[in-house]
């Protein structure tokens, strides 16, 4: 029975076999590169915007309660809307 079906790590044990076969040069550029991706993340992830898109409000709990969001969002707006056409 092959043995990587069993274990879901076994390509991880694999890949870190042939890194140890590689040069010192190749192994420490592969680990900077690594590094640098998770950092580059984690800045990402902290200077993020903590709003929501489109607005000026941040994205956490928000101030205003449910009942009222909701009627504001159904509140007619103060642009006249077309007219409608009947179609044949």
């Amino acid at each position: 029975m092959n043995t990587s079906t069993i274990n879901p790590l076994a390509p991880v044990g694999r890949t870190w076999r042939r890194l140890r076969r590689r040069p010192r040069a190749m192994q420490i550029r592969t680990v900077l590169m690594i590094l640098a991706v998770v950092v580059g993340l984690v800045i990402w992830i902290v200077m993020a915007p903590s709003g929501t898109p489109g607005s000026a409000q941040g994205a956490g709990a928000s101030e205003v309660p449910m009942a009222a969001a909701a009627a504001q969002a159904s509140a007619p707006t103060n642009q006249p809307r077309a007219p409608r056409t009947e179609r044949p």
